[in-house]
Order: structure tokens, then C-alpha cells, then sequence
């Protein structure tokens, strides 16, 4: 069944998938300055952080500002 032919989905298609998929959250509060772990940083759902790939690029970096628990992880929060 079919054509043999991969194609990618349509727009609307990934863009769903993209909102349900993971990404960065804060699972523990973080001062100001604080180191990130992956203690406070988790990739959970629902999408609205960084990408899950980007787990290891913050972890070591400290906060540009107070995280507080269950916020999405942004790259502007990271120094």
C-alpha cells in the first residue's frame, strides 16, 4: 500500500506535533545565579521551552534570573 515515496508532513501536521511533544522545564526553584542541574531541569511535556537537545548545553550555566518550579526553561533565562 502506498508509493514508496517519503515525503515530510505538511506544516500543520509538525507544528501539532511540536505542542505536544518535550521540552526544557524548571522542576525545582532556582535563585538568581544558581547553577542549573539536571536536578531543577527536566524535558517534560508539553512543549513551550527549549528543545530536549538542549538539556546538556545549559546544564552548568547559572540563571539570569529567579526560576521559579513548573516555568519553561527559555534561552533568555540562561547566562
Amino acid at each position: 500500500v502506498g508509493d514508496g515515496i517519503y515525503r515530510l508532513p505538511d506544516e500543520s501536521v509538525r507544528q501539532g506535533a511540536r505542542e505536544i511533544g518535550r521540552s526544557l522545564f524548571v522542576v525545582a526553584n532556582v535563585a538568581k545565579g544558581e547553577e542549573l542541574t539536571s536536578r531543577n531541569i527536566r524535558s517534560i511535556r508539553p512543549a513551550g521551552g527549549l528543545p530536549p537537545k538542549h538539556l546538556y548545553d545549559v546544564v552548568g550555566k547559572k540563571a539570569k534570573r529567579g526560576l521559579k518550579r513548573g516555568e519553561p526553561l527559555l534561552s533568555s533565562m540562561v547566562e
